[in-house]
């Protein structure tokens, strides 16, 4: 799930919240929605250290069309963005399982083959590793 993702599931929350007329609300939020909440009332993203705790004071301010718009397309490039970095990384990520795959001991090999789904005997194979032989009993 991609920040984006979870930045429209935040807005559609505090839309919930404030439809009701809610004066005060208390959110706790860790890592990934903590960022996502900061997009959503468009406040600078802020990298706090591990258990820290913010408050906030917020308003509901309706957006009209053109910045809903405007909004729209901003999240559109940020979510093709963040799709780019993920392909990207998980390109890199593949390229160094190959090479840590080829350099694996048969035993090593045997065992990390038990935990494979099909699909990732396959990426397996399509790398050139070796199937590992059945053990022997």
């Amino acid at each position: 799930e991609v920040y984006v993702n979870v930045q429209l599931r935040i807005e559609r929350a505090l839309d919930d919240i404030f439809e009701d007329d809610a004066h005060v609300v208390h959110l706790f939020l860790h890592g990934r929605c903590f960022r996502s909440f900061l997009s959503a009332i468009e406040h600078v993203d802020l990298r706090l250290d591990n258990c820290a705790t913010l408050a906030f004071i917020i308003q509901r301010k309706p957006l009209d069309d053109k910045e809903k718009q405007e909004k729209r397309s901003k999240l559109t490039k940020l979510a093709e963005e963040e799709l780019k970095d993920i392909l990207r990384d998980n390109h890199e990520l593949s390229i160094k399982a190959k090479n840590l795959a080829m350099e694996m001991s048969e035993d090593e090999v045997r065992e990390i083959w038990k935990l494979f789904t099909d699909e990732a005997r396959d990426k397996w194979k399509s790398w050139g590793g070796d199937v590992p032989a059945p053990e022997a009993a």
